[in-house]
């Protein structure tokens, strides 16, 4: 029997980022916890008690509702608290609201088994009932092509458990049968060039239809939503916060992704790294900021030397520490974190 390490998370606090300008789509988080010695009922009078708004609903339900909601959850051994529908900075406040009340809670903590999962809500019903695209297509397809090309990249962020290593609930897109940097790659080009094909929303949704991947949409058609599922388990209302903004700036930003790698994508980790969380996303320092530390504490120590004003100086060097190949992310589990 395996032994699970439970984190309790101790808050420190950094200047919040937030959504860009033109971001309006709404959004929703559900947040998976281990408890001990409390139950579904119990933990929903506590989040009242926190001034969190708690609709009561049976154990475990798709139906959307005013407040959030406390259900079971097969993948762990404590509960998962579902959002209602946010938007724009009220919403942000309003989820660290309740999740700040999941960390002070003595009996609530994550494991490796549990997950953040962030929905956006892509598509809305017309008056008719039919599906309409909250946003363009093609900044739809945007904003999942930006997100597949830099995986391998953001899985740097994340705790080893949610990286590449097969686990069944949440598995990057990216992973094929061969999980060296080359069969990422050419799995990354094959999802691009799918999505760059779909001509509507359906198409898309037939791509990642599946609700282990840390992209699905299996809740497309009953909710209008894409769901990003990479996250790892958390109460700290920060990096829940960041990671929502963060998959925002996909979908507001200009740049067109496209499924060509060039020599210094291929080999510099940093050169992906400012790519994903500065070029591509707006140009935002404190993403920027913020994620270099991340990677930075999960032991990818190049990290530390990567700012917005990165020199071709600097990404030569890493070009020549690179080599000729580039291995998968990812240091052991037990270098600490989930």
């Amino acid at each position: 029997m395996v032994n699970l390490v439970h984190f309790k998370e101790e808050k420190k606090m950094s200047n919040l980022i937030t959504f860009h300008e033109d971001f309006n789509l709404t959004f929703g988080v559900e947040v998976e916890v281990t408890t001990s010695n409390i139950t579904r009922e119990e933990l929903s009078s506590y989040l009242k008690e926190k001034n969190v708004e708690v609709t009561a609903t049976r154990s475990y339900t798709h139906e959307i509702t005013k407040g959030y909601k406390v259900v079971t959850d097969s993948t762990v051994s404590g509960f998962e608290v579902v959002s209602p529908i946010l938007k724009g900075e009220e919403g942000l406040k309003n989820m660290e609201r309740m999740v700040n009340a999941l960390n002070e809670h003595p009996n609530v903590s994550v494991d490796r088994h549990c997950g953040v999962h962030v929905h956006f809500g892509i598509s809305e019903k017309d008056e008719n009932g039919n599906w309409k695209e909250s946003l363009s297509l093609e900044k739809i397809k945007n904003a999942i092509n930006l997100y597949v090309k830099h995986e391998e990249t953001i899985c740097k962020t994340h705790a080893p458990s949610r990286r590449y290593n097969g686990r069944g609930f949440n598995v990057p897109v990216t992973q094929g049968y061969d999980t060296d940097w080359n069969g990422i790659i050419k799995q990354t080009q094959k999802i691009i060039r799918k999505v760059n094909k779909a001509h509507n929303l359906n198409g898309v949704q037939r791509i990642f239809d599946y609700h282990s991947r840390t992209i699905n949409m299996d809740s497309f058609f009953r909710q209008g939503t894409i769901e990003f599922r990479a996250h790892q388990g958390s109460t700290d209302s920060e990096k829940i916060r960041n990671w929502i903004v963060f998959l925002s700036r996909l979908f507001t930003t200009t740049k067109k992704v496209s499924a060509v790698f060039g020599p210094r994508f291929k080999k510099s980790e940093a050169w992906r790294f400012r790519e994903a969380f500065y070029y591509f996303i707006d140009k935002d320092a404190d993403i920027l900021n913020y994620y270099t530390q991340r990677a930075t504490h999960f032991g990818f120590d190049w990290a530390k030397d990567i700012d917005k004003n990165y020199s071709p100086a600097l990404d030569n060097k890493f070009l020549e520490d690179a080599g000729d190949t580039q291995f998968l992310a990812g240091i052991p589990p037990s270098q600490g974190g989930m």
